[in-house]
């Protein structure tokens, strides 16, 4: 049950493409800055500590950040003078890693799948 609705992200900031961590504790967004930088950020849902982190800084277009199952990664998508690719980066090394191409055009979100 909803207890309040309070905003998580400043009016002056172009947030994009939130995800819901799935213990429901936190917020991963794609923030591009005054100056055109794309970041993927992290920030509790706590209202009393609303800090935001800066998992990872792009000169290029962020898209799509997802959690993995246990929270401890997150998935996105980065199109940049290298092109399309999808990373995951962990939130306990804090180390990204390119796993996968994608077409210069992908809008659609990505998600976790099984294995098997």
């Amino acid at each position: 049950m909803v207890k309040s609705i309070k905003p998580v992200v400043h009016d002056n900031e172009f947030s994009r493409y939130p995800s819901i961590s799935p213990n429901g504790e936190k917020l991963a967004y794609i923030l591009r800055n005054a100056e055109g930088e794309y970041n993927l950020v992290t920030r509790s849902l706590e209202p009393s500590d609303y800090k935001s982190k800066v998992l990872y800084k792009s000169d290029g277009i962020l898209q799509s950040p997802v959690w993995s199952p246990d929270g401890n990664q997150i998935a996105f998508i980065s199109l940049d003078n290298l092109g399309c690719q999808i990373s995951i980066i962990s939130l306990l090394t804090k180390k990204s890693l390119s796993v996968v191409e994608c077409s210069g055009d992908m809008t659609n979100p990505i998600e976790w799948v099984k294995k098997g």
